[in-house]
């Protein structure tokens, strides 16, 4: 699957940069490993990492799904506007062509009777 959006690099390095500094103070900031509570507090956090990052995919994945059922192949009201728009904007522009020619021709004719 190709993309539209490209991911820029620097949002890739920060995600990089991101993990190396969660792992080291996972190694630093938890040396005891045999701690009880290193458990409990690993578990707590690992459950709120998780809770936020479902909640966020679950935030993309619901934007995603509901501009897909949204946008059924047709234009949307909007964009039917704009077209309608363009239409006149058209119509218009010719009106004001063939008056324009009109005028010119009527100024031609009175150039030549003098």
């Amino acid at each position: 699957m190709k993309f539209k959006i490209k991911i820029p690099k620097s949002f890739v390095l920060w995600v990089i940069l991101l993990c190396i500094i969660a792992f080291l103070f996972s190694i630093f900031l938890y040396p005891d490993i045999y701690d009880v509570f290193v458990y409990v507090r690993t578990a707590i956090v690992g459950w709120i990492i998780l809770i936020v990052l479902a909640l966020i995919g679950a935030i993309f994945i619901g934007m995603f799904l509901s501009h897909r059922i949204l946008t059924v192949g047709t234009f949307t009201p909007f964009e039917e506007e704009m077209l309608k728009m363009r239409e006149d904007i058209i119509e218009i522009n010719r009106k004001l062509d063939s008056l324009i020619g009109q005028k010119n021709m009527a100024n031609e004719e009175g150039k030549e009777e003098e």
